[in-house]
């Protein structure tokens, strides 16, 4: 063969070659990139069975894995809610309003159900124990372990709030009557424990429980079936707390010595959850009847984060506290959503 020849060939090796990749960048420009999948709500239900959702924790020390509490059971994912799978073997009652992980040991956790009291699990949520002695009421509201002792622990029911200082495991105590209250714990000082709860009241106690004092000064007070579901605290600043109410949120800059509204922007005020990054404590999300809402000047302005979510009525919302910090929403009746920045 001559040279002229083989550079003939070459020329035609190369303009194929050249014809070829055309072909391939003009087939992958139809399908979307990265970015077009990017500041919206991508739904992540493979696995559950209910999509009616009532609370999401993610796990304080693994931020892939995440619970789902169900009207009808509780879900873990190991892999940022890719599948998921029921943990729950052995209740008698499913439905649920409140998880809780003990501050110290992430492993122990405990759950509050409608009717079946608490369950405790000290193994990840493989396996879970009934541990409701002293309780007169097994509907379970709320849960808050203390962020510096293990054992000690506030749950509140119909009947008001109870207090176990060995991990639930042998006795619950009533210490003050506020029914259906939302319960939280100042992560720098643990005798500072506050509840909202019916009516949209709001106590406090400053001595680790013993003793309780209204401090709800400028939260509109509800009817009796009115409630406070959420209290948040800034774990940086533990002066600075969040309620939610069916009247919006309020804030306190004073250890909840009185309360401001903070609404402005925030197109629903039937506010269910309130939880914030960790990393940057002034960017608030919350979750609401009418969709989440994000503020990034610590509630003084809200706007909406929605794209995507494809039901608005959205009751649970949970970020973890390490890295990747991502955003999930639970919604009733179409299930988990993840956001995608």
């Amino acid at each position: 063969m001559s040279l002229d020849s083989n550079k003939g060939m070459m020329v035609f090796w190369n303009l194929l070659l050249v014809s070829l990749l055309s072909v391939v960048l003009l087939a992958c420009d139809k399908f979307p990139t990265d970015s077009e999948n990017h500041n919206q709500w991508v739904a992540i239900n493979n696995g559950l069975e209910s999509l009616y959702i009532q609370f999401l924790i993610v796990h304080p020390s693994n931020s892939k894995v995440l619970f789902a509490g169900t009207w009808d059971g509780l879900y873990k994912s190991a892999n940022g809610g890719q599948i998921w799978a029921r943990v729950d073997s052995g209740w008698t009652y499913t439905q649920m309003d409140v998880i809780a992980f003990d501050a110290l040991f992430a492993y122990v956790m405990y759950v509050g159900t409608k009717g079946g009291g608490v369950y405790k699990s000290e193994d990840d949520g493989e396996s879970w124990k009934k541990r409701n002695v002293g309780l007169i009421d097994l509907t379970i509201y709320g849960i808050a372990t203390d962020p510096n002792h293990s054992d000690t622990l506030f749950m509140s029911c119909e009947k008001g709030i109870y207090r176990s200082f060995d991990g639930a495991d042998t006795s619950w105590t009533n210490v003050d009557w506020l029914p259906r209250a939302f319960l939280a714990i100042d992560p720098q000082n643990s005798q500072l424990v506050y509840a909202g709860g019916k009516w949209n009241n709001f106590r406090k106690s400053g001595d680790g429980g013993e003793t309780w004092a209204s401090s709800a000064e400028g939260i509109s007070p509800g009817g009796p079936s009115i409630r406070i579901p959420w209290v948040l605290i800034d774990p940086v600043d533990p002066s600075i707390l969040y309620v939610a109410s069916n009247n919006g949120i309020y804030k306190s800059t004073n250890f909840a010595g009185n309360w401001t509204d903070a609404n402005e922007g925030l197109r629903n005020r039937d506010v269910k959850v309130i939880v914030l990054d960790f990393s940057n404590t002034d960017l608030i999300y919350t979750a609401t009847a009418g969709g989440v809402f994000r503020s990034g000047n610590a509630a003084g302005t809200w706007e909406e984060m929605n794209e995507g979510l494809t039901n608005l009525d959205v009751e649970a919302l949970a970020m973890g506290s390490v890295h990747p910090r991502t955003l999930y929403a639970g919604t009733w009746g179409e299930g988990v959503f993840k956001w995608i920045d």
